[in-house]
């Protein structure tokens, strides 16, 4: 699940409107989803922005914790034992 805010400020609207295409504690599947939101005052001004949620199957969060490991300098034989783990 993925908390996410996005505001929207206005000088001659206090308090435009704002949806997002997937909102807070949603759930995301593995890979890339854009999100996009749109912000629109009572002018009928609209602005759009989006953004890109990541989600990491398996492979990619082992592949990411084996680089992290090896990254530490710990001694051989503890990073032989986490990498046969």
């Amino acid at each position: 699940m993925v908390s996410l805010t996005a505001t929207a400020t206005d000088l001659g609207d206090p308090s435009p409107v704002m949806e997002c295409s997937s909102g807070s504690n949603s759930r995301f599947p593995i890979g890339d989803t854009t999100v996009t939101c749109t912000a629109a005052d009572a002018a009928g001004n609209r602005a759009i922005a989006s953004f890109v949620v990541h989600v990491r199957g398996a492979v990619e969060q082992t592949s990411t914790l084996v680089g992290l490991v090896a990254a530490t300098n710990a001694k051989q034989g503890i990073v032989s034992s986490l990498d046969a783990s």
